[in-house]
């Protein structure tokens, strides 16, 4: 029986708020139970690679044009954060060496990578051309294609594990809660054994360099949060900015800023 797995980030529901709602609570978001992970698996005979061009929703084709943006930003500053849930991802997989498996959502190509490096034969999909671009560049070895994870083009049962790392936060139709007894509920409708879920929750620390470096990210390097924060007034964007840095120090260390980042790593098989 195959072994689904995928990865997923929740947002920092505040900071997804932002604007004067940030400004005038003078609170910094609870990072460390808003941010939170998901392994899940999508069923691969739902996958289709299509034109990006044909996406229809507004969300799909925000996100798309986003990360067309930023892609290359991604690896000086979120991988910093997302590779270091890999190896839980991995762990929770159990997949051995041989196994085909599926990275859905697959960026610059790190899961695939390290799925590969532990002799699984790795196929990398991500709605970004620009992202798939820079997979393929630095990991020359391995399949990666331009698709859309809500649509996959693959048949039924073509991979062994399907594993998708902070990807379902970027897709307009996920799971609106993760909660052990709601994520379970959720994957038995999508037709998975709830009875083999398996439920942990993780927590890494990220490393930054400055108070501001959150705000400078989530302005400069996202996609719905930049958005978001490039629609304020320039005196409410200063007001969320010093927010976040005044919060920012409880987190001090030395030189530094250490950010506790905690994720939900579900693993779940087929019926």
């Amino acid at each position: 029986m195959s072994r689904p797995t995928g990865i997923l980030p929740v947002e920092l529901s505040q900071i997804r708020q932002a604007g004067s709602l940030l400004a005038r609570s003078g609170k910094l978001p609870d990072f460390r139970s808003r941010c939170s992970l998901l392994i899940y698996k999508p069923r691969c005979d739902d996958y289709n690679i299509i034109g990006m061009s044909k996406l229809k929703d507004g969300f799909t084709r925000f996100e798309h044009a986003g990360w067309e943006r930023v892609a290359d930003k991604y690896d000086s500053v979120w991988s910093s954060l997302t590779r270091q849930f890999i190896p839980h991802l991995i762990s929770a997989a159990e997949f051995s060496s041989g196994m085909s498996v599926l990275d859905v959502a697959c960026g610059p190509g790190y899961v695939s990578a390290t799925a590969k490096e532990l002799g699984a034969v790795s196929t990398g999909v991500d709605f970004s051309e620009k992202m798939i671009g820079i997979a393929k560049q630095t990991f020359p070895g391995i399949s990666f294609f331009q698709g859309d994870a809500q649509n996959l083009a693959f048949e039924k049962d073509s991979f062994d594990r399907v594993l998708i790392n902070f990807g379902l936060l970027h897709i307009s139709r996920p799971e609106k809660a993760c909660e052990r007894e709601e994520c379970r509920k959720v994957l038995e409708e999508a037709g998975f054994d709830g009875n083999s879920i398996s439920y942990e929750t993780r927590t890494v620390e990220w490393h930054h360099p400055s108070a501001s470096y959150f705000f400078e990210v989530e302005r400069d390097a996202g996609v719905r949060t930049t958005g978001l924060l490039a629609r304020q007034s320039p005196e409410t964007l200063d007001a969320i900015r010093l927010t976040i840095e005044n919060g920012m120090k409880r987190y001090a260390r030395d030189n530094e800023f250490v950010l506790p980042m905690t994720a939900h790593v579900v693993a779940v098989s087929k019926r």
